[in-house]
């Protein structure tokens, strides 16, 4: 389990470096903090504010991106190649998933929202916004060294979890590493709870089918919740991807392509749980049946079963 924490009491130290606009870097302070961290052997989490979690962040403005820019190559020339062995990552944003209504809604942008409307009838506004965001973080991602874990941090707040859920796919941010807060335990994203970051494992996995009712999957959720089971969620575009290190998923009724997916799941020796009807896998169990029963695998052992 990771914990990043801004007192220093975790594995690593959460360290901030301010970048306001038009305004000189100074960061003196910041870096003794995190030479005393690394001096003791802790990891150094660095959140550069940048202003993006900002309302209305004129995200059309080049001359801003520029300058953007160059706090990053400063940050990459003059910072990390001293602390790279014990940098855990970076953060560029920490601020609300639902853009909606602090979204710098340029003619520009109005533009690309009809045409992406069109493209995508019956969807969210707040799909659109976040999906601007994430293209404007991959041009800032660009300045940072490769070998650096790029993260964004992100409030779920008024949002159903489900609705969070799908903001936060990895299809949208493939190359970033998230943590997030106000979308429950079961995200697939780090742990964000006021001024801590943190992540534990979990060895069952639940399935959010590309197409389904929000309200029938967030019973689901709740049912797993009264387990008092540690899972986290996999998009059913990821399965293959984000299987490592679960024992256990359970599915409800998924596309042929997300069943193939879990086949190779089942052949891999992971155990299928479905929810309604059978997907036709050797040895799955449904989800009534686990709740009576349990499962047992070579290191897990769940409810209902002596030990």
């Amino acid at each position: 389990m990771t914990k990043i924490c801004k007192d220093g009491s975790g594995d690593a130290v959460w360290i901030e470096l301010n970048a306001p606009p038009q305004t000189p870097i100074d960061w003196k302070e910041a870096i003794a903090s995190a030479k005393n961290a690394a001096s003791c052997g802790q990891k150094i989490f660095w959140e550069l504010r940048l202003g993006l979690s900002e309302p209305f962040f004129p995200i059309d403005d080049e001359m801003r991106l520029s300058e953007l820019c160059l706090v990053l190559k400063h940050f990459s020339d003059q910072i990390y190649p001293i602390f790279e062995d014990a940098t855990f990552g970076v953060a560029l944003y920490r601020g609300p998933l639902d853009l909606t209504e602090r979204f710098f809604w340029s003619e520009r942008q109005k533009e690309n929202y009809a045409a992406w409307k069109e493209e995508n009838k019956g969807s969210s506004p707040a799909f659109f916004c976040l999906d601007t965001l994430a293209a404007y973080f991959q041009l800032l991602a660009h300045k940072l060294p490769d070998s650096l874990p790029v993260f964004a941090l992100f409030d779920g707040a008024g949002l159903s979890r489900v609705e969070a859920l799908r903001l936060l796919s990895k299809e949208r941010f493939q190359h970033f590493e998230l943590a997030a807060k106000g979308v429950g335990s079961s995200s697939w994203c780090l742990k964000w709870e006021n001024e801590s970051i943190s992540h534990s494992e979990s060895r069952f996995g639940v399935v959010l089918p590309n197409s389904c009712d929000p309200a029938l999957f967030e019973g689901l959720l709740e049912s797993m919740d009264a387990l008092s089971l540690a899972y986290r969620v996999v998009n059913e575009s990821f399965i293959t991807e984000e299987w490592d290190g679960l024992e256990a998923m359970i599915a409800p009724a998924l596309s042929s392509r997300g069943a193939r997916m879990l086949r190779g799941f089942s052949a891999s020796g992971g155990v299928v749980i479905y929810v309604n009807e059978p997907f036709g896998i050797a040895d799955e169990i449904s989800l009534e049946e686990f709740r009576g029963r349990g499962i047992r695998t070579p290191d897990l052992l769940v409810p209902n079963q002596p030990r």
